[in-house]
């Protein structure tokens, strides 16, 4: 069976008190920084498979929660629910299709014990509609604080906190940002002020080249 080095980025995400809270796991190619992402589900099978086989989940985690990302694929795929429930948030991707199998899917495992945050949340009209029939069903909404003007957040975070939802800032680069999101009353907060992704590696097993008996 073929191994190869594998990468993990761990960005860390941060409670009101500036506190560890939770990690973000993020695939991670040789030398890269950002993520080179070239198939969303290829590339969230190797998070799961290096962080459980390889790496594994208490040298990452460290007793703390990861959030890992998946799009409707994987979120209907069995393979998820190899993860402990009870040490994942599974962030749905921004540009999830949101049917009712997928709706019906996530209220199952929410039911299960599984938690659910949306992640990269920006304030559209098409973005709500889209995922509105999941409000329900979510522990925790990312609101991508980068791409809002300070005014767009102050009108629209109290959308989101009618929800009774827990707000996770995310992208927060600056000091300024993080004070705003504090007084809107966010819970939880991530982005380069804080930390950049750390790389996590070590030899492991690629996915794609494992038999399946």
């Amino acid at each position: 069976m073929a191994s190869e080095t594998i990468y993990i980025g761990r960005q860390p995400i941060l409670d009101r008190d500036e506190k560890l809270f939770a990690y973000e796991l993020l695939f991670r190619t040789a030398g890269a920084q950002s993520a080179v992402i070239l198939d969303d589900v290829k590339a969230t099978a190797r998070v799961l498979v290096n962080t459980l086989n390889n790496i594994g989940i208490d040298k990452l985690l460290a007793g703390k929660l990861g959030f890992i990302n998946f799009n409707e694929q994987m979120l209907i795929d069995e393979v998820l629910e190899i993860l402990p429930k009870d040490k994942f948030m599974l962030e749905i991707l921004e540009f999830s299709e949101v049917d009712d199998a997928l709706v019906e899917r996530v209220k199952s495992l929410k039911e299960d014990g599984y938690q659910f945050a949306i992640d990269d949340f920006i304030f559209t009209q098409e973005m709500i509609k889209r995922f509105r029939p999941l409000f329900p069903h979510i522990t925790l909404i990312k609101v991508d604080v980068l791409e809002m003007s300070h005014e767009k957040l102050r009108q629209n975070t109290p959308i989101l906190k009618q929800l009774g939802v827990k707000l996770l800032a995310e992208k927060v680069e600056d000091r300024e940002m993080f004070e705003l999101c504090l007084e809107l009353g966010f819970d939880y907060y991530q982005g380069y002020y804080f930390a950049k992704p750390e790389i996590v590696s070590n030899e492991g097993i690629n996915p794609s080249k494992m038999i399946v008996a």
